[in-house]
């Protein structure tokens, strides 16, 4: 019983800050790019193909 009531307390409190920084993102990419800012690679300047693939292997 306890470890249920500690995982949903976990759970609640990842998904509240996913929540949050998704919303945030998306807020900021729009500022800069509009609604579909994230599609752009201007939107994302020092973001490419290779960056995320070094992140991803490491």
């Amino acid at each position: 019983m306890f470890d249920q009531k500690l995982r949903t307390l976990v759970f609640d409190g990842i998904i509240t800050f996913e929540i949050y920084l998704k919303s945030f993102l998306a807020h900021e990419l729009s500022l800069f790019g509009g609604e579909f800012g994230y599609t752009k690679p201007e939107g994302l300047p020092k973001l490419s193909l290779m960056t995320i693939w070094h992140a991803l292997t490491r």
